[in-house]
């Protein structure tokens, strides 16, 4: 349908495995005693986070770099931004839950029919089901014509013999913000980050700053072009 669609849906383990090999290229930096504490300080609270603790504000001013808190400020800004762009759903998007909300509802009632064993009226709601589905996926077709409504979805719709969407609630896009287990991972809630995680990436970021050198020489650039252009075959 996209190549932004086509994007959400590329497994992520390559991408990590060619940025872990880059990292482990890179030279390491040759650290004073001063930053050697700076960097202890760093690893310790991003290792206090990924185990479920918190850190405060002014621990990561303390240990971050001017700029590096600003850049973590700034992040967490465009982070609660994002939260009310989801709070603050196109109508069209709107349309799609309750014609969704109608159709499962229906779906659930041919379910209900059939534990009971009562097979044609289970059938003949299954095939309402099925309508109430097939109708779905045209108008989620049909609004996909706008391109800035695709972040509110979980996927795409693929209808080819491998394809995994069906006549079901497993089977047809989500909007992200609902809670569904069946939402998959896709659309705005995959940029989506908790304040926890955002320190994290802004002390995971620090510390590879304070660990290795800058790639500014030319045979740097060179090996940064090279992971660069390796990470667009992945896409």
């Amino acid at each position: 349908m996209s190549e932004w669609y086509d994007n959400q849906k590329k497994p992520s383990s390559d991408w990590r495995k060619k940025l872990a090999e880059h990292k482990a290229s890179r030279k390491q930096r040759k650290l004073t005693a001063k930053e050697k504490k700076r960097l202890e300080k760093l690893e310790g609270m991003c290792h206090q986070l990924k185990r479920g603790k918190n850190v405060q504000n002014r621990q990561l001013k303390q240990w971050l770099t001017e700029n590096e808190y600003k850049e973590f400020e700034e992040s967490w800004k465009q982070q609660k931004e994002m939260r009310i762009d989801c709070s603050d759903k196109p109508s069209e998007v709107v349309e799609y839950e309750e014609k969704l909300s109608k159709a499962i509802f229906t779906y659930n009632r041919a379910e209900g029919y059939r534990r009971k064993g009562k097979s044609k009226s289970a059938r003949e709601m299954g095939q309402i089901a099925d309508v109430q589905f097939e109708r779905l996926l045209e108008y989620f077709e049909e609004i996909m014509a706008d391109l800035s409504l695709q972040i509110w979805f979980d996927r795409e719709v693929d209808l080819t013999p491998n394809g995994d969407t069906t006549l079901s609630p497993q089977g047809v896009p989500r909007v992200v913000t609902s809670r569904s287990l069946d939402l998959q991972h896709g659309g705005l809630s995959s940029f989506i980050s908790s304040k926890k995680e955002v320190k994290i990436e802004s002390l995971e970021n620090a510390i590879d700053e304070l660990k290795y050198e800058s790639e500014s020489s030319d045979g740097d650039a060179k090996k940064l072009r090279e992971f660069l252009n390796n990470m667009n075959d992945l896409e």
